[in-house]
């Protein structure tokens, strides 16, 4: 038996041309896409940073808001001097106040 003839070798450097063809048009069209996939990534994560910063920056404002309703607006409303009106506004700051101890936002990671 001889080798493969003239004819089939012509198809299988066609095919195999082609496949290379494929394999680098493949690769040139994933390259751009994986720089932006990371570019996307970096964004994300950069966002995911600054969620973070915000959230610790709320918790500082709720924590702060906390000492001002215990300290200030409780000592306030006990106080005999008051009109009603002002302690009518008073009660508002604290159920509000309340609320957002009782239903917090959630965190960014949860």
């Amino acid at each position: 038996m001889s080798g493969p003839s003239s004819g089939s070798t012509s198809a299988l450097a066609k095919v195999s041309s082609a496949l290379t063809k494929l394999t680098d048009g493949a690769k040139a069209l994933a390259d751009p896409l994986k720089k932006k996939a990371e570019e996307v990534a970096l964004r994300v994560t950069g966002l995911h940073e600054e969620f973070r910063e915000r959230d610790k920056e709320h918790q500082e404002l709720l924590d702060t808001l906390e000492f001002l309703t215990t300290r200030v607006l409780n000592e306030l409303s006990g106080d005999q001097n008051i009109n009603d009106t002002t302690r009518e506004a008073i009660s508002s700051l604290q159920q509000c106040v309340f609320c957002s101890f009782v239903h917090p936002l959630p965190k960014p990671d949860q």
